[in-house]
């Protein structure tokens, strides 16, 4: 059987187009050449299935008196259980959590999430195997929205959500994602542009060097974090990931990294699986590299210099 990789989100997962100009119908629903998640499908390939459960109004918890239906906790064990075997299981809410008549701020959204992820965790769907739950942040509501009807501050709470959403799937022990990179429109500022729903799709599904999610104290873009904080030893990286990495940051290896820089790394398989985690601590004059793999734990201590060389080394800088 496929693996299935199940999405359960709002109308940017059902693809609701705001702009028809900008989708290849006319329509207000981006194809299945332009949605994120039909992109997904085909850069995945024919061994996996992934399913769009998206509905536009979406909640993580909260209840709608204007819509029935709207939160996903309530619908939850319904659509994992008809949708099972799930091998993984994409979450992206939280965007009409801000709506003003449900009175939340970014931390009860997060709360909410927190709330949703318990619930997953707990419906038997996942085929004996551990619950395998990706959360992705979407992007914040742009300067210019303004809907009556979803009322005011939702700007201002929106760009909160993903922070939060981050240290919720952290305590939960579920990968995350934030998608603050993809686009939305300058229609209703709240909804995924074709362009946006193709970079979501890389992100999710893209090359190897896509699938390195971070978490560090500052955001930095991926090509400057690759190059600046994956000190690792070259036998925990595989021959593709070397090539790749090595045509896509080539170019930039010419300078060493900052310093008092702290990062952590986790390295993820195509389906989400979890392969080991790198954390890279900073002081003076040396760093200590934590290995989190199959095979334990492990701790070195290293000078910058040498930390650099084996970077320029792995790479074949």
């Amino acid at each position: 059987m496929k693996k299935h990789i199940l999405c359960i989100g709002d109308s940017n997962t059902h693809g609701y187009c705001a702009d028809p100009g900008d989708c290849a119908d006319g329509g207000i629903r981006f194809n299945e050449d332009e949605r994120w998640t039909c992109r997904l499908q085909t850069a995945l390939g024919d061994k996996y299935l992934v399913t769009e459960e998206g509905l536009s109004g979406r909640t993580t918890v909260f209840v709608d008196a204007l819509h029935e239906s709207m939160d996903a906790l309530s619908v939850a064990y319904s659509l994992l259980k008809s949708h099972e075997v799930i091998d993984l299981l994409i979450i992206m809410l939280g965007t009409n959590d801000v709506k003003e008549r449900f009175g939340a701020n970014a931390a009860c959204i997060g709360a909410g999430m927190e709330r949703l992820l318990l619930k997953v965790k707990s419906v038997d769907c996942w085929g004996g195997k551990a619950p395998n739950i990706l959360v992705v942040a979407p992007p914040c509501i742009k300067d210019g929205f303004h809907d009556a009807v979803m009322g005011a501050g939702c700007v201002e709470k929106s760009r909160g959500v993903a922070e939060q959403l981050r240290i919720v799937a952290e305590r939960q022990g579920v990968h995350f994602m934030d998608a603050a990179e993809c686009e939305f429109n300058e229609v209703d500022f709240m909804h995924l542009t074709c362009k946006g729903h193709a970079r979501l799709a890389e992100l999710l599904g893209g090359s190897p060097a896509e699938r390195y999610r971070l978490s560090a104290h500052r955001r930095r873009d991926l090509a400057r974090w690759l190059t600046d904080s994956e000190f690792l030893p070259a036998p925990l990286l595989t021959d593709e990931d070397t090539r790749e990495l090595k045509v896509l940051f080539a170019d930039q290896l010419e300078r060493e990294p900052e310093s008092g820089e702290i990062a952590r790394l986790v390295r993820y398989t195509n389906r989400g699986e979890e392969l080991g985690s790198y954390t890279l601590f900073s002081g003076k004059g040396c760093r200590l590299l934590r290995v989190i793999g199959p095979e334990g734990t492990e701790l070195k201590f290293y000078t910058q210099d040498a930390l650099w060389k084996m970077l320029r080394e792995c790479l074949g800088g």
